[in-house]
């Protein structure tokens, strides 16, 4: 079961993990990332209460490096923080690269892949174009992710400015030199990769991500 990092997942989290390990069952937790602790730090003592409690019923924690194992360590013993190290096809991008086209290009793409958000460094991305294509006019930029209503990331919590607004303001003024290309999956998301000339990751914070 994936470990969130805020209030109301963590209450979902909860309704499922409490059930299970009082039925029996093994509770296997896998946390994505960092901040647990600032997670921890910023809720009630009573929010915090029910966080330890409900720790204390999962047999194991999975983490992406061995320097991601101290938040837990303060509220479960290190024989149950396993590290699980990501795996890699690293033969995934070959039928996107014969698919590829062999023509050359009038103009540079550049592509950002991710939620279109502060902490993804996407808004600032946003504000960087102008300046990029008055200076390259060649240049297209490609946004694939979802674009976010509210922030989620526990750092950036809350941005002042509503971010789909703030993202559609700004495309108003960029005109066609931005694509929205939504969410995008398997052979869409390898030919978008092999076809992009540039890959750009602004973002402030990331979870040990496959882009590396």
């Amino acid at each position: 079961i994936p470990m969130p990092k805020n209030r109301f997942g963590f209450i979902k989290f909860m309704t499922l993990v409490l059930p299970s390990a009082w039925t029996g069952a093994k509770v296997v937790s896998r946390s994505g990332g960092a901040h647990f602790d600032k997670f921890y730090e910023a809720e009630s003592s009573w929010m915090q209460k029910l966080i330890r409690y409900t720790l204390n019923y999962i047999d194991a924690i999975i983490v992406r490096a061995d320097r991601s194992q101290y938040p837990f360590e303060p509220f479960v013993p290190t024989r149950k923080i396993w590290t699980v190290y990501l795996g890699l096809n690293m033969g995934m991008f070959d039928a996107a690269l014969q698919r590829a086209s062999k023509t050359g290009k009038s103009h540079v793409d550049v592509l950002y892949v991710g939620h279109i958000s502060h902490a993804k460094g996407g808004i600032d991305l946003l504000d960087a174009v102008p300046q990029i294509v008055d200076k390259y006019s060649n240049t297209k930029f490609q946004f694939a992710g979802n674009l976010l209503k509210k922030e989620r990331n526990i750092t950036f919590i809350e941005s002042p400015e509503d971010m789909e607004a703030a993202v559609y303001d700004r495309l108003e003024v960029l005109g066609d030199s931005v694509e929205l290309l939504g969410i995008i999956e398997g052979d869409h998301k390898l030919d978008t990769f092999v076809a992009a000339d540039i890959f750009v990751l602004p973002s402030y914070s990331e979870g040990f991500p496959f882009a590396v």
